[in-house]
């Protein structure tokens, strides 16, 4: 039996989260205005102001690059997502009318993803080599729960576009 989550861990991890979340949002954009003083010093009257806006222009030039990256990131893994569950459910088709010409058209494109060219991260790719099982064994049932878990997957990385860069990181 496992034992309950106590408060001090829900404490504990949320402060974690904070802090992870405010090193990115203050520290990062105060290092690289700090970087950015070799570059073109500061200095004059105003020398509190042009670090305040120094810091801004760091804080937005860091957040669009970061935002741009992670919503590639992001959408390409959504893709992957797509197309594996697409894949899953042909099969699943496949297995209920033993259809010949859908289980030579997914192999085809199954062999598609698993090959070089074609950018997966692991996990898609080993799902793919698992529906190949799958389909040459008619398992439906696993057919099925891959779907789930393909589902769940998409719905997760969903969640992940909310995360910053360290969160996405460390967050176990």
């Amino acid at each position: 039996m496992t034992k309950p989550l106590r408060k001090i861990h829900v404490i504990t991890k949320t402060t974690w989260h904070c802090l992870l979340g405010l090193s990115e949002y203050i520290g990062v954009p105060l290092l690289l205005a700090y970087l950015s003083t070799y570059l073109a010093p500061i200095v004059g009257e105003n020398c509190c102001w042009q670090w305040i806006e120094r810091a801004a222009f760091c804080f937005t030039l860091y957040e669009v690059i970061l935002v741009g990256i992670r919503k590639m990131q992001t959408d390409t893994r959504k893709d992957a997502l797509l197309a594996l569950k697409t894949a899953y459910e042909i099969a699943e088709l496949f297995c209920e009318t033993d259809t010949r010409a859908i289980y030579d058209g997914l192999k085809v494109k199954i062999n598609q993803a698993l090959d070089n060219s074609v950018l997966n991260q692991l996990d898609v790719i080993d799902s793919c080599k698992n529906l190949m099982k799958y389909m040459d064994e008619k398992n439906t049932t696993a057919i099925k729960c891959g779907i789930i878990n393909i589902q769940h997957a998409i719905e997760t990385d969903n969640l992940l576009w909310n995360y910053t860069l360290f969160l996405r990181l460390f967050k176990k």
